[in-house]
């Protein structure tokens, strides 16, 4: 199986603003990675959340992980053809998700495990989608439902997460 790049074809027809939005929404083109998109997404958004996580306040941390759902919803809006697709092109969820699953590292010092951690578990559980991450991604649609599975499958990997970090911290302290 090779990579290759999957360029829809609703860019051709597409206005300006569609076009900018496709950028964010992609990523830079990013999710148009075949196969495995999302985690291309995930992998290209992983280590900007890291030095984020990192070299940032919380605070800051937190305002920028949230300022990614609205340009999310808005950027997936703008280019979504049909109400019910969640089109592999779109990985700024995969962005949000990664960035929303490091935070519950806020509170644990540095660390190389726990990032990677976050990462197979946020991963793991967009990718098998249990409930109620299946639920959202079947249920709710449009932009909504493309941004809140991964939502969703961040809550449940920082649930994961967190007993893990206090773990790590006390077996490496």
């Amino acid at each position: 199986m090779s990579l290759h790049l999957s360029i829809p074809p609703l860019l051709s027809s597409a206005t300006s603003i569609q076009r900018i939005a496709f950028i964010c929404a992609s990523l830079g083109f990013v999710g148009c990675v075949r196969p495995w998109s999302g985690t291309w997404g995930t992998l290209v958004a992983f280590p900007f959340a890291v030095a984020a996580l990192y070299f940032l306040d919380p605070l800051h941390y937190l305002f920028l992980t949230s300022a990614l759902l609205p340009i999310g919803l808005l950027s997936t809006h703008l280019i979504l053809t049909q109400p019910k697709e969640d089109p592999h092109y779109v990985v700024i969820d995969e962005a949000l998700g990664i960035y929303l699953t490091l935070a519950f590292l806020l509170p644990f010092p540095p660390s190389v495990i726990t990032p990677l951690l976050a990462f197979v578990l946020f991963r793991l559980f967009d990718g098998l989608k249990p409930f109620p991450v299946g639920l959202i991604d079947k249920k709710v649609h449009g932009a909504w439902g493309v941004m809140m599975d991964d939502v969703a499958a961040a809550l449940m990997a920082g649930a994961i997460l967190v007993p893990l970090a206090i773990l790590h911290v006390n077996v490496s302290s």
